[in-house]
């Protein structure tokens, strides 16, 4: 199955080896380093799937990757995952929330619930948006971790 894998310094496309039914649940399983594997939806909606180590929707691992909300999350009115006390819609550019541990992309067919491989334009966009030079870039979850670490430290003085 054609895929991305978004590490803490790159992304890059791999081919993930499927069982018999057709499933990369194992390679997809090993990639993001063991224990359950957990999708991430809310960037891509029904086109692409991210898959995370279960402790890397929250602080398990090390921070790879931070995630900002884009215009879908927006008119979706999705709540920020970081600051849910505050229960306030998420603009284009907010952060959402940080993903921790390495991050397998693959696409989605909504109609079968069945994984696929990523399309061409699809894992151009994987790459564009979690490559070097974007917001949500090598480094970021980390970046984004100490920038609310330290606004919430002032915040509290």
């Amino acid at each position: 199955m054609k895929a991305a894998l978004i590490s803490y310094d790159d992304v890059r496309e791999v081919d993930l080896k499927t069982n018999s039914a057709g499933s990369a649940y194992a390679a997809i399983r090993s990639a993001v380093e063991g224990g359950f594997v957990e999708p991430f939806n809310a960037l891509y909606g029904d086109s692409i799937t991210l898959y995370v180590n279960d402790n890397g929707i929250a602080e398990g691992q090390h921070p790879n990757r931070a995630v900002y909300a884009n215009e879908r999350m927006q008119e979706m009115r999705y709540l920020s995952m970081m600051a849910p006390a505050s229960f306030k819609a998420v603009r284009k550019g907010d952060l959402y929330t940080v993903l921790f541990g390495p991050i397998v992309a693959v696409g989605y067919d909504p109609d079968t619930g069945a994984d696929r491989d990523l399309e061409p334009e699809e894992l151009e966009a994987v790459m564009r948006d979690f490559g070097d030079g974007a917001p949500m870039g090598p480094g970021s979850g980390l970046e984004a971790l100490l920038l609310r670490r330290l606004a919430d430290s002032l915040a509290s003085m």
